[in-house]
């Protein structure tokens, strides 16, 4: 029986891999007072370069009176006190969802466990590009094709070093990821050489629909060829 090119296996976190996914749960634990005060910090920044550049324009030419500095300061006001007012709101909607993610982190913490993904490739598969990375696509087995998105916006290390660089194109792919396969802990590509086999006369997102929009990681199940067949029409 041949083996299947995709397996994954839950085991104990490699040291680097738990430093990752500590260092993770700590980031999304305070996720919401990072993005307030980040928003904060921001907008004040820009209020303070506005009101420097105008008060050197006063200092040096005399140009404000003192009332329209109250229409400046007034107008400012009604203009970030709203924008204020819908951060905090984002922040609290957001909460819930944030404090899930990193409970889930936490548990994956404490436990000491991930799933680890290995993945042979060949000449079976295909990268499709599309606006935020590229989608790659293979048989996960005979029935199944595996589906990654490897995202150009997300500080994902699988298109930003793997991908770009070149590095990508090899036998064998190795990654990590929290138990529940959501978020990507680690990856590395190794074994030979192996070509590139990329389409660019279609969007990687029309491939995503033919697919049944599935998401990062997920399997799908159709076989390879009618994947295969999808994306030998596309050329």
């Amino acid at each position: 029986m041949t083996e299947a090119p995709y397996r994954n296996e839950t085991l104990a976190a490699p040291p680097a891999v738990a430093a990752e996914l500590e260092r993770l749960a700590a980031l999304h634990g305070q996720a919401p007072s990072r993005s307030v005060l980040g928003g904060l910090l921001g907008m004040g920044l820009v209020i303070a370069v506005v009101y420097g550049i105008i008060g050197l324009l006063d200092l040096a030419f005399g140009i404000i009176e003192a009332a329209h500095w109250l229409v400046l300061v007034l107008g400012t006001a009604i203009l970030v006190l709203p924008l204020l007012l819908i951060s905090l709101r984002d922040a609290r909607l957001a909460a819930p969802a944030q404090a899930a993610f990193a409970q889930r982190l936490r548990a994956d913490l404490a436990t000491g466990r991930v799933l680890r993904h290995t993945l042979h490739r060949d000449a079976r598969h295909a990268f499709v590009p599309h606006e935020h990375g590229v989608i790659h696509v293979c048989p996960a087995d005979d029935a199944q094709t595996l589906y990654l998105d490897l995202s150009s916006i997300s500080d994902d290390p699988r298109h930003d070093h793997w991908y770009a660089k070149g590095l990508i194109d090899r036998t064998s792919w190795i990654w990590f990821t929290t138990t529940d396969g959501a978020v990507l802990l680690g990856f590395t590509a190794e074994g030979d050489a192996l070509p590139r086999h990329e389409i660019t006369t279609t969007d990687g997102m029309d491939l995503c629909a033919f697919l049944g929009s599935p998401g990062d990681g997920d399997l799908v199940a159709r076989p390879w060829p009618e994947t295969e067949a999808f994306l030998r029409g596309a050329l």
